[in-house]
C-alpha cells in the first residue's frame, strides 16, 4: 500500500512538472498582450492585436498587419493600398480608415481594391 502511494505521488509530480513545462514553453511563444500601448497622431491606444512597426514583435501575432506612423499619421498598408487610420474600436472590432487620396480631394471615389 505504501509503495502504491509512492508511485501515485511520483506520477502526480511528473504530471505537474510536464504541465508547468508545457505552460512555460507555450506562453513564451505567444504574443505579449501586456505590452504598453503606442500612439501616433490622434490614435492614442495602439495595442494588441495591432502594433506600430517600431514596436517589439512580441506585441502582436506573427504575420498580423502592422501599422506605421508617418508624419504623425497612423497608416495601414493593406494589399496595394495605403490608408490613414482614423479610429480603432477594440470593443466593436472596427478599424476606421480613409484613403489619403480622398482626404486630399485628388482621387476619384473608387476604392483601391476595385477592378
Amino acid at each position: 500500500m505504501a509503495r502504491a502511494r509512492g508511485n501515485m505521488g511520483l506520477t502526480a509530480l511528473i504530471v505537474v512538472v510536464v504541465l508547468l513545462l508545457h505552460q512555460t514553453c507555450s506562453t513564451s511563444a505567444k504574443p505579449d498582450h501586456h505590452c504598453p500601448p503606442s500612439s501616433c497622431g490622434s490614435i492614442r491606444n495602439i495595442s494588441y492585436p495591432f502594433r506600430l512597426t517600431n514596436d517589439p514583435e512580441k506585441c502582436s501575432d506573427p504575420g498580423y498587419i502592422n501599422l506605421s506612423c508617418e508624419n504623425n499619421q497612423t497608416v495601414l498598408y493593406l494589399y496595394k493600398g495605403r490608408y490613414y487610420v482614423r479610429e480603432i474600436d477594440y470593443h466593436g472590432e472596427i478599424v476606421r480608415v480613409v484613403d489619403p487620396g480622398v482626404v486630399k480631394d485628388n482621387h476619384p471615389f473608387i476604392p483601391h481594391l476595385s477592378s
